[in-house]
């Protein structure tokens, strides 16, 4: 990182204090006197700025590069916030007389104008406001670092959330309340009619009651039904992806997500001359994986420049740990490793999916595993997880035949004791016919069970399989595979109201280049599957893109070996002059 003057350090931290919120009441002086009062600090990727737990009295402006904020108690830890150009952090433990709450580390080499209490204090001094303003900025990342949806992943924050216009709730509403016009309708046509309904007699103020009732109910059911569907759906950006969950009330939830490093593009649709109520269709374009498309949401204009904006902080993180990698490998090849110590490459710069451990299941010997019908399996080599469809699935195909087993055993067994229905001993041959049926019914059990358990899903360190088979195997089986490096999209689906309730529905995997598309039907918890594969493919395919850069490394790195040997041989030959410094005393 080149060393840079004062002068050029102000020249970065004068417009950044100017623009800021919080000193816009602070006249050029006053702008040109806090300026003069930094101190001025450049750090390595991987740098700690500040220590969880340390007394805090400094504040800094960063004026270049991207920090990360991590809550050090957890394990791994929780990141809390990304802080990058002209933010200014460290002012919680000066507004509390409280340690750091957290460690701030450098994901992209930075630099940072450096402020003591004492110039703290000036500044409260100065504006009274200030304090309140860093209250209220301190108090929003707090909360951002606090929200929360399911599948959030611990190296991520959410960045904004919006909802659907209430444009569209008013839509909806139109038939509920077109519900309350028909008792109206009604009365009118009786009215026409001649019917005299609207006396005061006790008879005819219970049938208008009887006649309004049933519609005013309905009416209110879906008024309800409308706000919740209405209400429950989300559309998250995080520092990591967009995700939108949409659920549908008595019908199901359905999700989709885009990491911010495949989104291409990102465009505002605007019907009509509703654009002028802040109703907008968003539609986010992504590589490989189609479109995105979002009807009818409020704060459209914000989320798409935010989106464009964290895209742009997560490439920079990835150019970065790229570029850190190559450093090292350089530094490695060439010797010159005390160059860079102190210095360390962050294992996470962008780490877009973790892969954790599979829990480890008990081992039963193999007849008990046949028996034992577990939806979720952690295989023998302790990465494979194989998914089965759900209980229910299973219930549906065996129940037929456990009923017949459970009736055609009892008959087996009341035949040789003299149970009802027979009132004493059967003949030999009425058991052994109930006893062949018992047999059948067992066969016909274990026929629909092993089916079941042979159609499974699975997902392994690289691939995504896709088992279909016969009972037993004895019509084979048809096993489909893919790459976790060529998906491009994994959404998951909740049809209907039964299905939520049993927490039952598919996983769709749409692969690039071929088109195949995997179907992990009638699973259980299908976030949870969908979160597993999601978190396997990015990790896998950040780990190809990582593989390419330290290939073309060392490809640059060849090159400068052999550019070395030629120069030398060149050198030696006098093809080559190199200037010689001349000698000096040393000094005494």
């Amino acid at each position: 990182m080149p060393n840079l003057s004062k002068n050029e350090y102000l020249e970065l931290l004068i417009p950044l204090l100017r623009n800021n919120p919080a000193f816009t009441d602070l006249s050029n002086e006053e702008i040109y006197h806090l300026a003069d009062a930094a101190e001025f600090r450049s750090l390595e990727q991987g740098a700690r700025l500040i220590e969880q737990g340390d007394r805090g009295d400094e504040f800094f402006v960063v004026l270049s590069g991207q920090l990360r904020a991590l809550d050090m108690r957890y394990d791994p830890p929780h990141l809390l916030n990304y802080h990058d150009t002209g933010h200014i952090i460290g002012t919680r433990a000066l507004l509390h007389g409280e340690p750091r709450a957290a460690t701030v580390e450098v994901v992209i080499e930075a630099q940072v104008a450096v402020y003591d209490r004492q110039d703290w204090e000036w500044l409260i001094h100065r504006q009274s406001r200030i304090e309140a303003y860093f209250e209220d900025i301190e108090r929003e990342f707090e909360q951002r670092s606090l929200m929360d949806f399911p599948g959030r992943q611990w190296d991520e924050v959410v960045v904004a959330s919006t909802k659907r216009h209430v444009l569209v709730l008013i839509a909806r509403l139109s038939f509920p309340l077109s519900l309350l016009i028909i008792p109206i309708l009604l009365l009118i046509a009786f009215e026409l009619l001649g019917v005299d309904i609207l006396s005061a007699t006790p008879g005819n103020q219970l049938f208008e009651i009887l006649a309004v009732l049933p519609f005013l109910a309905l009416a209110v059911m879906l008024i309800v039904y409308d706000y919740v569907d209405w209400s429950n759906d989300d559309f998250i950006l995080t520092t990591k992806r967009f995700i939108h969950i949409e659920r549908k009330l008595l019908y199901g939830e359905q999700r989709d997500e885009a990491p911010l490093t495949r989104i291409q593009d990102v465009s505002l649709a605007y019907p009509g001359f509703l654009d002028r109520f802040d109703y907008h269709d968003l539609r986010i374009k992504t590589a490989g994986a189609g479109v995105i498309l979002i009807n009818g949401i409020t704060k459209a204009e914000r989320m798409q420049n935010l989106i464009f904006q964290e895209k742009e902080l997560a490439m920079a993180r990835v150019r970065a740990a790229n570029m850190a990698s190559i450093r090292h490998q350089l530094a490695q090849q060439l010797k010159w490793q005390d160059a860079l110590t102190g210095e360390t490459i962050l294992a996470i710069a962008e780490e877009e999916g973790s892969v954790s451990p599979p829990i480890k299941q008990r081992r039963l010997s193999r007849p008990l595993n046949y028996l034992w019908p577990r939806l979720e399996q952690i295989e023998a080599d302790n990465t494979t997880i194989t998914w089965r469809k759900h209980y229910w699935v299973l219930f549906r195909a065996v129940s037929l035949p456990f009923v017949g087993l459970l009736l055609t055993s009892y008959a087996c067994l009341a035949s040789v004791v003299g149970w009802i229905p027979f009132g004493a001993v059967a003949g030999p041959l009425t058991t052994a016919l109930l006893l062949v049926l018992t047999l059948a019914c067992a066969v016909w059990y274990l026929w629909r069970y092993d089916g079941w358990r042979r159609d499974i899903y699975q997902v392994t360190e690289t691939r995504v399989v896709d088992v279909t088979s016969s009972p037993f195997g004895l019509s084979g089986e048809l096993r489909n595979e893919g790459s976790l490096e060529d998906i491009q999209n994994i959404t998951y689906n909740i049809p209907g109201f039964f299905s939520r309730l049993l927490n039952m529905g598919s996983v769709i995997i749409e692969t690039a280049g071929t088109g195949q598309t995997f179907n992990f039907k009638q699973v259980f918890n299908p976030s949870m599957v969908q979160q597993e594969i999601f978190n396997r493919m990015v990790h896998v395919q950040q780990k190809e893109r990582e593989q390419r850069r330290d290939e073309n490394t060392r490809d640059l790195m060849r090159m400068f070996t052999e550019y070395q040997s030629l120069l030398e041989k060149a050198t030696t030959k006098g093809l080559v002059k190199l200037d010689q410094p001349e000698n000096t005393k040393p000094k005494t």
